[in-house]
């Protein structure tokens, strides 16, 4: 039995913790289909009205939500919600298909056009790690990452993107990186 089908079993509401860039689309399309759970739309740091988000939840509902600093008070407050955290083990490609994405506009597909990308979005990418990792250190949610999925009920699919040739000012954003993520 997948992960994705023993979910079903613990609750009908679920949300799942993210950061951009993790494949939570495709897992949360997986869940849906798999467990005949609505997809409700992504809770992100715009949302004026959190509370009203969450009341307006239908059970039998999956959605994610981008990590933010106030994500482990709102989990806690709303325990009703079958929580998971949701990531990638390869967290620099990640990093690396944000910033990029982020200058292009396009999030799906194979890419080609080569650009210069603002690495000052690696702040607030690590920004964004280092809260779901603490998070996860309180080992109270159950941890799934992107590379362990079999996900093929979804329409999602992993793309082919080579961000390192991609990124014309690599060698900044790597310096970047290397220096900022453990």
């Amino acid at each position: 039995m997948s992960s994705a089908q023993l979910v079903k079993l613990n609750s009908t509401m679920i949300g799942i913790l993210c950061q951009h860039r993790s494949g939570h689309s495709a897992y949360e399309q997986n869940l849906s289909n798999t467990n005949n759970l609505e997809m409700f739309p992504e809770l992100d740091i715009n949302c004026k009205d959190v509370d009203l988000y969450f009341d307006q939840l239908p059970k039998n509902s999956v959605f994610s939500m981008m990590v933010s600093p106030n994500s482990f008070t709102l989990m806690q407050k709303y325990k009703n919600i079958d929580w998971q955290i949701f990531m990638r083990k390869d967290v620099i490609t990640q990093c690396l298909s944000f910033i990029y994405t982020n200058k292009t506009q396009i999030s799906r597909d194979n890419q080609t056009q080569i650009v210069d990308v603002d690495i000052n979005l690696i702040d607030y990418f690590v920004d964004n790690f280092k809260i779901v990792n603490d998070i996860k250190s309180k080992n109270i949610y159950p941890v799934y990452y992107y590379e362990d999925q079999s996900m093929p009920n979804t329409v999602f699919k992993k793309n082919n993107n080579n961000y390192k040739k991609l990124i014309k000012n690599i060698d900044d954003v790597m310096e970047k990186i290397n220096y900022l993520l453990p």
